[in-house]
């Protein structure tokens, strides 16, 4: 079996994956976005003084200041 080029693939073949390059990328931005907003959640976590700051847990579920 040969190697094969783009330039080889059916019509169908392209669409199918064109397809899948796209579910790749989206997720690949899904997963980008998803550590950007654990990043700036962790500085607003840290700039809480240490006396007044939930655990990291509790301040992912929405705790922002100790009771």
């Amino acid at each position: 079996m040969r190697n094969m080029t783009f330039d080889d693939l059916s019509c169908e073949e392209v669409f199918e994956l064109n397809a899948v390059c796209d579910e790749w990328q989206n997720d690949a931005i899904k997963a980008q976005d998803a550590d950007q907003q654990r990043k700036e959640l962790k500085k607003e976590w840290e700039a809480i003084p240490e006396t007044e700051r939930p655990t990291w847990e509790q301040f992912k579920r929405g705790l922002k200041i100790k009771k």
